[in-house]
């Protein structure tokens, strides 16, 4: 009797067992409120665009140019259009739209990253980069703007002249990319709810209830190169993770740099890898690497200024979020070329998201990243005992800045002293620094420099 109870006390583990394993495996069914698989629906097809409507709209709108590089993507609800003598621009300050998108709200790619902020922010690039037309619309008969001084807009894209132009607010909507703002409360909010209800039930990125592996998710601080310049008080003594490209290495002292669009400039930090550093570290922060970067931010009494130290990799646990990680190889250097006096007085206006526009040099905001300035005259010079070497530089109209070189060598490998440079004219590359409370070029490499006159 026992050995029978024994046994059917086991049969009938077994078979719970089993049924908890099947229930296991079942996929995950949609939030609708019951078993029947969602039928996604393209609304973004459904709504079309009407040119001949009462809104106000903008055709053919151009993504914001400088040098022939795309600057106006933002990130994913937000884009510059601008095009320059158009007179359709005249109520847009600088002749540029700041276009911010109505009915969504993208997680954060600028500033502080969030989960599926860069995703939402490459999708809206992707669209708009390979857009063949671009429509902006009003949602009424004037622009109207929000607290940031941004137009509120709907974006309409299509990729060939006999396609039909697609609404991309309700687009990244229907993808889960973006929660909803006042989403029902504007001319196509029946549809942009439709869409939003849909991405919820179908638990897509933002609505997933998972982690973005994309995103960095340690116990470290992450932001952008940008914020650590522009509020450096508030991370001092924090673990910090950016990404920036590398783009010089002195020794153990590393530049790297991250470019934004909205400003139109690139942002520089120094990082300090120390004699502590591994050798997979070393590897990692050689120029032209895009590196995820993890380490202490802090005040540096030597060089007067912030930078990152503290910098490891862990070979047997490269997921480690404490981990520096390669994530791009072969990436170029921007080096911004500047004027003489965009780089002894310029000024470049920052307005951020709910703050007031606040003005700062331009050398200050670019300190750390890559530069290079041509047909400068070198007025004066000397060389240290060390073999460095200070140049006094100007542009013929009263705007001096110092060039200051590292010991270097000429393509004989003999050793530029000043006297090489001094009365002639020069093109020089390398990154900002500061030296007695003012900001210079600071040429690492002897191909850096060239006499060019």
């Amino acid at each position: 009797m026992k050995n029978r109870l024994f046994i059917l006390s086991a049969i009938l583990l077994l078979v719970a067992l089993l049924a908890t394993t099947l229930l296991g495996c079942q996929p995950d069914k949609p939030d609708n409120g019951d078993d029947k698989p969602i039928e996604r629906k393209d609304y973004v097809k459904e709504l079309k665009l009407d040119l001949n409507s009462s809104t106000k709209k903008l055709v053919n709108a151009k993504i914001r140019t400088l040098n022939g590089r795309q600057i106006g993507l933002i990130d994913g609800d937000t884009t510059h259009f601008a095009e320059y003598g158009n007179n359709e621009y005249s109520p847009f300050e600088d002749n540029i739209l700041k276009a911010r998108y109505l009915a969504i709200d993208t997680p954060e790619s600028t500033g502080v990253i969030e989960d599926y902020g860069k995703t939402a922010s490459e999708f809206n690039k992707s669209r708009l980069k390979s857009a063949e037309s671009i429509v902006v619309e009003s949602d009424s008969e004037t622009w109207n703007y929000d607290n940031n001084g941004r137009v509120l807009c709907w974006i309409w894209y299509r990729t060939s002249a006999d396609s039909e132009y697609r609404n991309l607010n309700l687009e990244i909507l229907q993808e889960g990319l973006a929660f909803g703002s006042n989403s029902g409360n504007n001319r196509y909010g029946t549809i942009c709810l439709a869409a939003l209800n849909q991405a919820r039930s179908l638990k897509l990125y933002v609505y997933s209830g998972k982690e973005d592996p994309d995103t960095y998710h340690g116990d470290a601080k992450l932001v952008t190169v940008k914020t650590l310049r522009l509020h450096p008080e508030e991370y001092v003594d924090k673990v910090v993770a950016f990404e920036g490209v590398v783009a010089k290495r002195s020794g153990l002292t590393v530049y790297a740099e991250e470019f934004d669009d909205e400003t139109a400039m690139y942002y520089g930090i120094q990082i300090y890898l120390g004699y502590q550093a591994s050798g997979d570290v070393l590897e990692m922060m050689v120029v032209g690497n895009k590196v995820r970067i993890v380490g202490n931010f802090e005040y540096s009494q030597f060089s007067d200024n912030y930078q990152v130290t503290n910098l490891q990799y862990f070979p047997m646990n490269p997921d480690n979020p404490r981990s520096v990680k390669l994530l791009e190889s072969g990436v170029e250097a921007g080096y911004q070329s500047v004027t003489a006096e965009q780089f002894a007085t310029g000024t470049v206006t920052v307005k951020e998201e709910d703050a007031d526009a606040k003005t700062y040099k331009f050398a200050e905001l670019a300190l750390y990243s890559s530069i290079s300035a041509s047909n400068l005259t070198v007025a004066s010079g000397y060389t240290e005992d060390s073999g460095k070497i200070s140049l006094t530089v100007s542009d013929g109209n009263g705007h001096t800045f110092v060039v200051y070189t590292e010991a270097i060598k000429n393509a004989q490998g003999a050793a530029y002293k000043h006297t090489d440079f001094v009365g002639k004219t020069i093109n020089v590359k390398g990154v900002v620094d500061t030296h007695n409370g003012g900001y210079q070029i600071r040429v690492i490499v002897g191909g850096d420099i060239t006499v060019v006159a």
